[in-house]
């Protein structure tokens, strides 16, 4: 297969399972002042693998829900596994999104250099 074909189809498939994986997600029922973000997720070229990205606020509530998540990981994965019309379903791994935080940070530094 061709790098380009390639590369559409694991975009595509992290846009597929981002979708389905949030209404998943969204019906775990987390309580109601937590809220659980899926950022974003980054598939494998062969698609065998998704890492799912997850960001939580409040920022402390990120081991627990990440714990919670990881626990019910096979029912998410069975579910997604119904959802999807893939040959090969990737196998789902969370991940605490980094990038939500530094972009963040960089704010609050912009806005102190603007003071």
């Amino acid at each position: 297969m061709n790098k380009v074909f390639m590369r559409k189809r694991t975009l595509k498939a992290n846009k597929l399972v981002n979708r389905e994986l949030s209404k998943i997600i969204q019906r775990m029922g987390f309580s109601r002042d937590t809220l659980v973000t899926l950022t974003r997720v980054r598939c494998s070229n062969d698609l065998s693998d998704a890492k799912v990205f997850i960001s939580v606020m409040p920022e402390e509530k990120t081991g627990q829900v990440l714990k919670a998540l990881k626990d019910k990981i096979y029912d998410t994965q069975q579910k997604l596994n119904d959802r999807l019309d893939l040959k090969i379903v990737p196998k789902i791994s969370y991940v605490k999104e980094e990038k939500v935080k530094e972009a963040a940070e960089v704010e609050e530094t912009l806005d102190n250099l603007e003071e």
